[in-house]
C-alpha cells in the first residue's frame, strides 16, 4: 500500500499564509478573506490547525487566471474608493 508523504516533504512554496495571498491581491484587511471563504468565492482555505491557515499556490493562480471573482462588498468599496481618486485596496 502506497503512504502519504509527510508534510515536510511537500515544498514550502507549495502553500502561501493569508498575508502572502493580501499582498498578493491586493488587500489590506484579513476579514476580506475570511467574508471570500464564507461565501464561497476565492481560493480555498485550508486549516492546518486552529490557528494556521494556508492557500494552495496553483489554486491561487488558477483563481487569478479565471477572473478572480469579487464580492459585491469588495465592489462597492472599489467603486467609492475610484469614486474619491483613491486606491480601495491601498494599506
Amino acid at each position: 500500500m502506497p503512504t502519504t508523504p509527510h508534510a515536510t516533504a511537500i515544498p514550502r512554496d507549495a502553500t502561501m499564509t493569508p498575508e502572502e495571498l493580501m499582498e498578493l491581491v491586493g488587500i489590506a484587511d484579513r476579514s476580506t478573506l475570511w467574508h471570500w471563504n464564507r461565501k464561497g468565492i476565492g481560493p480555498t482555505k485550508y486549516a492546518i490547525d486552529r490557528r494556521t491557515t494556508r492557500y494552495s499556490r496553483s489554486e491561487v493562480r488558477a483563481w487569478l487566471l479565471a477572473g478572480a471573482k469579487r464580492t459585491p462588498r469588495d465592489q462597492a468599496t472599489a467603486s467609492k474608493a475610484s469614486a474619491k481618486g483613491g486606491d480601495a485596496h491601498a494599506g
